[in-house]
């Protein structure tokens, strides 16, 4: 039988749980590091493990199950840095969760292609994807060059100047920042 605290508890990340950015899930800061990310997820590993709570009931380990899982992706997205480096331009836009296939995108559109996906030419794909490591790395002047090439390379390509100019502005506006401040 669970006790009134913990279904207290796992009712209030119920809540939270589609409202809350990986950030906010593993409580850290933005900027924490390798080891804070990893200490996060370690303590919260400890309070939502599934298998510490096999004696309760099927109802509560499923929405334990469902907290932990979303914690796990949450840690899977941000100890990675070009995952995270991603997740970060998503959350910039409004994403709370990560989707590799899909950018979220503030604009009419809900859904969007990442810049290799709307290259057509084989020379604006190998631009774009090394614009994507470039900003996965926080190199934001290498990104940017890179996408200027990726749309030379393109000619006549809608989409992907419309999301470069996106990612210049973001850029511009200091909404993706370096990682390494000596890199800009």
């Amino acid at each position: 039988m669970a006790n009134v605290d913990l279904l207290e508890r796992v009712e209030s990340w119920l809540v939270i749980l589609d409202q809350s950015n990986y950030y906010e899930l593993l409580g850290i800061l933005e900027i924490a590091d390798e080891s804070a990310i990893q200490r996060a997820f370690h303590e919260f590993s400890t309070n939502f493990h599934p298998d510490r709570y096999r004696g309760e009931s099927q109802e509560l380990v499923d929405a334990i199950t469902n907290i932990y899982q979303r914690g796990a992706e949450a840690y899977g997205v941000l100890r990675n840095p070009s995952t995270r480096a991603r997740y970060d331009l998503a959350l910039s836009q409004g994403a709370l969760r990560y989707n590799p296939g899909l950018t979220n995108h503030h604009l009419d559109r809900s859904t969007q292609n990442n810049l290799v996906g709307l290259a057509r030419t084989k020379a604006g794909q190998l631009h774009c994807r090394q614009a994507e490591r470039a900003l996965s790395e926080g190199q934001l002047d290498e990104a940017r060059a890179l996408v200027k090439k990726a749309l030379l390379a393109e000619g006549k390509n809608a989409e992907l100047e419309a999301r470069a100019n996106e990612l210049v502005e973001l850029i511009v506006s200091g909404q993706i920042i370096a990682h390494d401040e000596g890199n800009l």
